[in-house]
């Protein structure tokens, strides 16, 4: 017999991601609307960030579909 999971672990796990990606979606914006004003290096270690975090999304994006598809009959 396979194990069971229970049914609350995944929601509560969904809603962790959901919350977590949010709140990195408002910190960005809020620094956004201040970077002009930091130093130029500051400026550009931040936009090197960001650039890193879209990187990286896009990889978990490509990922979770491609196991999702894995299993889709």
């Amino acid at each position: 017999m396979g194990a069971e999971i229970d049914q609350e672990y995944p929601s509560e796990l969904f809603q962790d991601v959901c919350s977590k990606s949010m709140e990195m979606c408002v910190n960005l914006g809020l620094f956004n609307t201040v970077v002009s004003h930091w130093p130029e290096q500051v400026q550009k270690n931040f936009l090197e960030r960001e650039q890193g975090i879209v990187e990286w999304l896009e990889q978990q994006i490509e990922e979770i579909q491609a196991f999702a598809e894995a299993f889709d009959g």
